[in-house]
């Protein structure tokens, strides 16, 4: 999986859960996009050149057998030029003499259950989404430097083992984790200005494509606030509805209509855990946005 944020990590280990031998690859540097725009013109957009160097780099690492490595490449309908990158990419490995495989559904990342997939991987998603509130709201007042950072990474470990697990545990595992954020000794001042980090999902949230800008801010005396990862699911979800109602797919409308029941039960119980713990006040569900 290309690395866009922790997230990444995530869905390698909901793919592990089914028996697929999977890895996130390690956040972006300057090698890899020195490699991708080789082979790119430079008017592609970011995000692409970053997953394609990342790629790139696997495939050339001495003892990698190109036969047996498969990259996640998700597809998307509508303007953006997201859905054109597996294309490319599978046009650019032609060239270099890798052979790739295209599939449609997430069956071949797990093992044959990709609707129990899915949705492990969106209550993870969530999850996620839980634990960085966490760390953002608190980072900016910690008393002992690099403390919050220190219980975020065990938290994310904690996450990815209980992924890799099945996530049959994961509503205790985050009670645990929502305790141990209540650990940090923390300043008793005032409220930091509080800075929202928005714009398209793949350069807010990927720390090296962002210039590290959260980081930044905060060592400038500021909280800062980012958008859900998981909204990009949820905003998929409504996109089904509507787009099915569009075509006259009736069943595809009740189908996503169940999915978006799912997505926002489970989420509401992921939720339940860290409540009082994070100022609830900013969130706004997609919907009404």
């Amino acid at each position: 999986f290309p690395y866009m944020n922790d997230a990444s990590y995530v869905i390698a280990a909901a793919c592990r859960s089914f028996g697929i031998n999977s890895e996130s690859l390690p956040m972006q540097t300057q090698e890899d996009l020195d490699l991708a725009r080789k082979y790119t013109s430079a008017r592609e957009c970011f995000p692409m050149i970053c997953t394609t160097g990342s790629f790139l780099k696997k495939l050339m690492e001495p003892g990698v057998d190109p036969a047996k490595v498969s990259f996640f490449m998700p597809d998307h309908n509508g303007p953006c030029r997201f859905g054109q990158y597996n294309r490319f990419q599978r046009v650019l490995f032609d060239r270099l003499g890798f052979d790739k495989s295209n599939d449609g559904s997430y069956e071949d990342i797990s093992g044959g259950h990709g609707t129990k997939f899915r949705f492990n991987t969106w209550k993870g998603f969530v999850a996620l989404d839980m634990i960085r509130k966490l760390k953002q709201e608190r980072k900016p007042y910690e008393l002992v430097p690099g403390n919050t950072e220190k219980v975020y990474q065990q938290a994310l470990a904690d996450l990815v083992k209980c992924m890799e697990n099945g996530a049959g545990d994961l509503l205790d595992t985050l009670a645990r984790i929502a305790h141990t954020f209540t650990q940090i000794p923390l300043s008793n001042g005032y409220r930091k200005p509080v800075i929202a980090v928005v714009g398209e999902i793949f350069m807010r949230d990927n720390a090296f494509c962002s210039g590290h800008l959260v980081e930044r801010l905060e060592r400038f005396g500021a909280e800062t606030w980012i958008a859900p990862f998981a909204e990009w699911l949820s905003y998929s979800t409504i996109r089904y509805t509507r787009d099915s109602r569009w075509k006259g797919d009736f069943k595809g409308v009740i189908k996503s209509k169940i999915q978006e029941y799912s997505q926002e039960t489970s989420a509401r119980k992921i939720a339940r855990q860290f409540h009082g713990l994070f100022d609830e006040d900013k969130e706004v569900a997609v919907k009404d946005m």
